[in-house]
């Protein structure tokens, strides 16, 4: 993005591509936490937070969401580190 608003414009899509996942519970509240959805970002924090207020516990699914987000960020983490290793990308020349 060239400027601010640009970049706006473009994480506005980005973050209801991050928001739909967590509302999915909230619209259906009979989900239940399984290994699929412990694997989906952002859901699986949602189903994680029903379970703690029903007060059911599976901390093997627990450690799967959270094994899970720890790959993800360091593949984001990884994805950006090779974006912007390239000048092209951050002056725009």
């Amino acid at each position: 993005a060239k400027t601010p608003k640009e970049a706006g414009l473009l994480l506005g899509n980005v973050l209801i591509i991050f928001i739909v996942p967590c509302y999915i519970p909230l619209i259906n509240p009979g989900l239940e936490l399984d290994f699929v959805g412990a694997l989906i970002p952002c859901y699986n924090l949602a189903l994680i937070t029903n379970n703690l207020i029903a007060g059911t516990v599976d901390w093997f699914l627990y450690g799967v969401a959270l094994v899970s987000t720890i790959v993800y960020c360091c593949i984001a983490i990884y994805v950006t580190y090779i974006m912007f290793d390239d000048e092209n990308v951050i002056f725009r020349s």
